[in-house]
């Protein structure tokens, strides 16, 4: 059987778990190596001073145990979205009814549309009279 190389899972696994797991295959061996070299070198976060520490103890305390804030506010606001959505939902009033014509505008605005759509132009309009007998 043929030995396979340990991946990244395998050798975290490896090097935590204290197996020897690809101990005795000199390419793992070596890659466990370098990451134990890896995790000897100091950290950024090691350098910090224990001030910085204290201080974001204590943030993380205070939003921990702050007061919850106000829901009247929340409830206002969808109280005032629900409120325009019913009045955006409500339904158009009716429109109007059309005006009732009498007898004398309707024949009033028939003339008009005669006058407008004639196909003979107004200048020969008298013309017409010689043959009106």
């Amino acid at each position: 059987m043929e030995h396979q190389h340990l991946d990244f899972d395998g050798l975290m696994n490896a090097m935590y778990e204290s197996t020897a797991a690809g101990a005795d295959c000199p390419t793992c061996r070596a890659a466990m190596e370098r990451m134990n070299e890896l995790r000897r070198q100091p950290r950024a976060e090691d350098k910090l001073s224990p001030w910085f520490w204290g201080r974001q103890r204590r943030e993380i305390h205070e939003a921990v145990f702050a007061p919850a804030r106000p829901r009247w506010i929340a409830i206002g606001a969808l109280g005032c979205v629900l409120a325009a959505a019913v009045a955006a939902m409500q339904p158009a009033p009716p429109p109007p009814a059309p005006p009732a014509f009498s007898q004398e505008d309707l024949k009033f605005l028939q003339e008009v549309s005669e006058t407008a759509n004639r196909v003979e132009p107004r200048v020969l309009a008298p013309m017409h009279l010689l043959w009106a007998r």
